[in-house]
């Protein structure tokens, strides 16, 4: 699981992870919070970009996945 921390509680975010290659592995959309939870556990050990879009706002972040 990887948990991500939003500056403010957004009515509407949306999550995109990439592997290396830019290739979408997963997309997933939350309403009403601060705090989302990914889970990971799916992917294969890798370095993969978040791209998080919050309203106005678009964020992006690399996490590393050691263990599968």
């Amino acid at each position: 699981t990887c948990t991500i921390k939003l500056s403010e509680n957004y009515e509407e975010t949306e999550v995109s992870v990439l592997d290396n290659s830019g290739k979408l592995m997963l997309k997933e959309k939350w309403e009403n919070t601060n705090q989302i939870d990914l889970k990971l556990s799916d992917l294969a050990p890798g370095i993969y970009y978040v791209k998080t879009i919050a309203e106005k706002t678009t964020s992006s972040k690399v996490i590393i996945k050691l263990i599968p």
